[in-house]
């Protein structure tokens, strides 16, 4: 099979797994559990969807402040919903890069300048993640069963990124890759790689630990909605553990076999819970609920974003920082 053809069929993986997923499990048993779930508790977990959203947001914004791309919040936060819209439906999320597209039509910034900004704040997100998702490994017993290798594969995860940075920002690999670019593709290729690296390399300052601390408190608000939703279906886990199974069901569904992370996401939350001695059912009833949150809620939040970007007049955005 062709790459192009695998690309284009990949994508039903999850959606396959989700089909066999259902043909197995008790799905009486799953209604059974959804009538019986607490609607304030779903609705608490909605209703945090702005503002966690909205750090994120803010947190983009202060990147691209750092470049020197002045946009106000409220146009920050439009872009940020919009790029959720596309990204939920295109494969690992990549329609995300969307909001780079955004500013460019707006003639705030040019891809190569508003690219770095969508790679870091992708990385950040992922950066996080993968952190909580590598220190669940021990609790869970996932290949890890022992604190000590389970702590320094933590901290070699959390570490080896910051040296690959620095060996990026102190060596000639840069100007060797614009050069191969350059000689391989066009001169302007070669630019437009060149404004990317430089953007990148002004986003890796001291400012980065403010911008961690804001995607942690992001995540905090993210994962106290996955517990609110595990209550409400009555899974009698603590906010930490249903955290680490959430946060690997998340890495696993950027993988792009599915759309939105359908089938991929489900299987790992039976898989896990199964550890805890939650049923198949329980699992896939929280998962459920999952996805009325993060994918029908936001979903339709998104799409409102969306459809206000379609239908807005050109932006102006003043150079003055007073106007921010």
């Amino acid at each position: 099979m062709s790459k192009m053809k695998w690309r284009k069929y990949s994508q039903f993986i999850g959606l396959a797994i989700l089909a066999i997923i259902l043909y197995y499990v008790d799905l009486e048993e799953v209604w059974r559990q959804l009538k019986l779930s607490d609607p304030i508790l779903i609705g608490a977990a909605i209703i945090l969807i702005l503002p966690q959203v909205g750090l994120r947001a803010f947190r983009w914004q202060t990147m691209l402040a750092r470049q020197g791309i002045h946009c106000p919040f409220r146009f920050a936060l439009s872009f940020y919903f919009a790029g959720i819209y596309i990204g939920l439906i295109t494969p690992g999320r990549l329609g995300e890069v969307a909001k780079a597209y955004f500013l460019k039509q707006r003639g705030l910034a040019s891809l190569s300048e508003a690219l770095p900004s969508i790679f870091a704040d992708r990385c950040l997100d992922l950066y996080c993640l993968l952190i909580f998702a590598v220190t669940s490994l021990y609790p869970m017993k996932l290949g890890v069963n022992s604190a000590v290798v389970g702590s320094i594969f933590c901290i070699t995860v959390a570490v080896v990124p910051w040296f690959v940075i620095y060996f990026w920002r102190t060596s000639h690999v840069s100007s060797m890759v614009r050069e191969s670019i350059s000689a391989r593709l066009t001169t302007k290729w070669a630019d437009a790689f060149e404004t990317f690296s430089k953007v990148t390399g002004r986003l890796i300052s001291i400012d980065i630990a403010f911008m961690l601390l804001l995607t942690v408190m992001s995540y905090g608000i993210y994962f106290f909605q996955t517990y609110l939703i595990g209550r409400s279906v009555g899974l009698d886990l603590g906010f930490s553990t249903i955290a680490m199974v959430v946060s690997v069901a998340i890495l696993i569904g950027f993988i792009p076999i599915t759309i939105a992370g359908f089938g991929t996401r489900e299987a790992v939350f039976i898989f896990l819970f199964g550890r805890f001695e939650i049923s198949s059912a329980s699992a896939l009833s929280f998962a459920f609920l999952y996805n009325l949150v993060y994918i029908i809620c936001v979903g339709i939040i998104s799409v409102i974003f969306w459809m206000r970007l379609n239908h807005r007049k050109e932006l102006v955005i003043a150079k003055s920082k007073d106007l921010d």
